[in-house]
């Protein structure tokens, strides 16, 4: 919101008319000079139970703003709370973002380039929504739209740059178009990534998708790149992620294809599958796998949606910083006044009371040792990843989970002079009743004691009881033969009543011709789609303009609905779960055919 501060300016009442016109200019310069702009307020305390929210383009312009002059949001949570447009970034060199932000499952549709509209130190890296970070939180968020770059580096789908801290990424997609026609310095090097252009410092990418594209001129082709990130210059971690490019490429431009699929400079994914390489392939090729048989693979915080594989948006993540983890009782660790971790039988749990305050868990030796971690949430955990940390477990294991329902385990021999790395515990949808019920961590070494050592945070992914309460429509859309229809079927998977009237679970909407279209002088004929309202209402997809093309002439009529005599072809495309889809339907205008009055009518007269 943009305010003037205003003041009362009394000019004498006698002047002449150069004198006139020279207090007119001087209370207009002095009226411009006065002029302020003040930002709008965002609700919320920025907690994680009360986030400050993003409602609107405005709040986005004021967030970024107050970021980009030294206001960090350290420790405090922002939340999308609707699909916005945006074209300002959020972060600057020396005043990066360091807070979480939370997508709600909401879209950020964003319009970047690389003008030099901050004019800082250094204005030559960075194009993103986020540009620069320095320990921040991105999670359950969808970016679509395109970054453009001609001058600057490390342009990417959500972060420019992390400077250093624990940055991560959970359960995101970016859709973005990362077009560049850089070569600033004469060799074309770009370090763009789909999530990420360079990455220093500590950085997780977990549960998430890149489907949108690297695009560049066939003339001027730009280099250098990563599916996920640009150039890791720290400790990198990608985990349970998919990178499946968009593969339409716009007219008068080519896919980057020099880089490495998901990082630059020695990065192994984990868990991770790609549909097709970005140069060097890392991870593992989708291949023959179907979306199930991918979900399946990827873990419980993936699911099918229109017949693809994605992270659910619709999840909530806990931290836990090991600064705030205190000592307890013996073998007991507290967090913010609460039990927190607590080991039983034989099993230790302790910390250490200098920096990095790196906590350690113990098996006994050739024993199975069991301690139960309290986070005080409700609903089905989803993943727990540890930000830094490292296992003694070479002969052994480490899960997490609960009676019957456990994590992938993770074993590894400590090795090298700095082992310590992210450790991601997937595969789980372990149901916590209440907040008093605990997860068991067990950790077993048949060679001497197992255990685990953690510096940084803890972060669980899970979804909440009140989310799975009531049903949730799990959609796959698909189109009938005609191309005309789009119908859209709930799975019925969660154990809710879905309310869609129909025992298949659908819901459709078709493009649909004019009736009885016939030449008129002031008589249009528009295609419409049926049921569209109550399709976008239960689907969440979004329909644009239908459009026309006179198929007689080959004229494209753009919005304009058919008036003259000829045949039509309407087409619409409808947006649904982040991918479009196309109806078109074709009908024609004919002559009018109706009784003329004018002339005798003919009865048969019946005896």
């Amino acid at each position: 919101m943009r305010k003037t501060i205003k003041k009362n300016f009394s000019a004498p009442l006698a002047l002449g008319l150069g004198a006139t016109r020279r207090a007119a200019v001087l209370l207009l310069v002095m009226m411009l000079t006065m002029a302020q702009t003040t930002w709008a307020a965002i609700t919320g305390s920025g907690t994680a139970d009360d986030p400050y929210l993003i409602s609107s383009t405005e709040d986005w312009n004021t967030f970024a703003n107050n970021v980009n002059n030294g206001t960090s949001y350290s420790g405090q949570t922002m939340k999308l709370n609707a699909d916005i447009s945006v074209t300002t970034m959020v972060g600057t060199y020396d005043n990066p973002f360091n807070g979480t932000f939370d997508g709600g499952g909401h879209t950020l549709s964003v319009t970047l380039n690389n003008d030099s509209q901050y004019g800082d130190e250094d204005a030559y890296y960075g194009v993103a929504p986020f540009r620069f970070t320095n320990g921040a939180t991105i999670q359950f968020l969808v970016v679509t739209g395109i970054v453009t770059t001609s001058t600057r580096k490390y342009a990417a789908g959500l972060i420019g740059m992390t400077k250093g801290g624990t940055n991560t990424i959970l359960n995101c997609i970016s859709s973005v178009e990362i077009y560049s026609t850089i070569n600033k310095w004469g060799d074309r090097d770009g370090t763009h990534g789909g999530f990420i252009g360079k990455a220093s410092g500590t950085v997780t990418i977990n549960n998430s998708l890149f489907n949108g594209q690297l695009t560049t001129t066939s003339d001027n082709p730009t280099i250098n790149c990563g599916g996920f990130v640009g150039w890791r210059d720290g400790t990198l971690s990608i985990s349970n992620c998919l990178y499946a490019p968009n593969t339409t490429i716009p007219s008068g431009k080519t896919a980057v294809n020099v880089g490495a699929t998901f990082s630059r400079n020695e990065v192994t994914p984990t868990n991770s599958y790609y549909t097709q390489t970005l140069g060097t392939a890392q991870g593992t090729a989708v291949g023959t796998k179907t979306a199930t048989e991918l979900v399946a693979a990827l873990g419980s915080a993936w699911s099918v949606s229109s017949g693809r594989a994605v992270p659910k948006l619709l999840l909530s993540a806990k931290s836990f910083t090991h600064s705030n983890i205190e000592a307890g009782s013996t073998n007991q660790l507290n967090y913010e006044g609460n039990l927190f971790i607590s080991a039983t039988g034989d099993a230790t749990a302790s910390k250490a009371s200098y920096p990095p305050y790196n906590i350690t868990l113990r098996a006994p030796y050739n024993q199975e040792g069991t301690l139960r971690l309290y986070p005080r949430i409700s609903g089905k955990v989803k993943s727990i990843v540890f930000s830094s940390a490292y296992t003694s477990t070479g002969n052994g294991y480490m899960k997490i989970g609960k009676g019957t329902t456990w994590t992938n385990s993770v074993s590894e021999t400590m090795t090298g002079n700095n082992p310590w790395r992210s450790i991601s515990f997937t595969n789980g949808d372990i149901q916590l009743d209440n907040e008093d019920d605990y997860l068991e961590i067990k950790i077993y070494d048949s060679q001497s004691n197992g255990s685990f050592f953690s510096k940084g945070s803890i972060t669980i992914t899970y979804e909440p009881t009140e989310a799975t309460e009531t049903h949730r429509h799990n959609f796959t859309f698909s189109k009938n033969a005609e191309g005309n229809t789009l119908t859209a079927t709930c799975a019925n998977d969660d154990g809710m009543k879905c309310g869609l009237a129909s025992s298949n679970y659908q819901i459709s909407t078709t493009l649909t011709p004019p009736t009885f279209p016939a030449y008129g002088q002031y008589v249009y004929h528009p295609a419409t789609l049926s049921n569209i309202s109550g399709f976008t209402a239960e689907t969440g997809a979004k329909a644009g303009d239908i459009t026309y093309v006179n198929n007689t002439t080959g004229a494209s009529l753009g919005t304009s609905m058919p008036h003259d005599i000829g045949a039509y072809t309407a087409s619409v495309t409808i947006n649904a779960d982040n991918y479009p889809y196309t109806l078109t339907t074709s009908y024609n205008v004919g002559t009018f055919c109706g009784i003329n009055t004018n002339y005798p009518q003919f009865t048969t007269d019946k005896e």
